[in-house]
């Protein structure tokens, strides 16, 4: 099925603003009893620690959290 041309550009415009980390964020807040930021580490690291160092780790969902 082809895509039409708005699907796409909305696409873009939400891949833009949230990038891959904001998604993991917030799948795991929306989770039942959301998270704290140290929760959020925890989780999040395993999957984050072969690119990022644990400081770019916990800056990054910072970054994320501050996100409106």
């Amino acid at each position: 099925m082809r895509a039409r041309a708005g699907e796409a550009v909305i696409e873009t415009a939400r891949d833009a603003a949230f990038g891959p980390i904001e998604m993991l964020l917030i799948a795991r807040i929306a989770c039942d009893g959301g998270a704290t930021r140290s929760e959020l580490t925890r989780d999040l690291s395993p999957l984050l620690q072969h690119k990022l160092s644990p400081g770019e780790i916990r800056s990054a969902i910072d970054t994320g959290i501050a996100k409106p």
